[in-house]
């Protein structure tokens, strides 16, 4: 109980001073983020978009394929925690030239 008692003390003591001692950004910081996060997206969303939802779960998709394209879909899931934007352009193009219908 003690160690335990002494472990989170540790824990909120490191907490505390990367808090107080972490790294300081310039003033100018702020307006810049802000300047940036209110500017479109649309060079890297290039498609429709729209969710998907699978027992609860909401999945953000891109489709660049046109409406002619009537084959199937395919969903590509990129993992390890990265955007599906990052998809290499002739990956998703590869599906599209056979017919399918790539959702990303």
């Amino acid at each position: 109980m003690i160690a335990g008692l002494i472990i989170l003390a540790v824990i909120a003591s490191l907490a505390l001073w990367i808090y107080v001692a972490g790294p300081k950004l310039p003033p100018e910081t702020d307006p810049i983020v802000d300047k940036v996060m209110s500017r479109e997206l649309s060079e890297l969303i290039t498609g429709s978009t729209g969710y998907v939802t699978s027992k609860g779960l909401k999945i953000w998709h891109q489709s660049i394929s046109s409406e002619k394209t009537k084959g199937d879909p395919v969903f590509l899931i990129m993992g390890a925690g990265v955007s599906a934007i990052e998809w290499p352009n002739n990956f998703y193009c590869t599906y599209r030239q056979t017919g399918l219908k790539p959702l990303h």
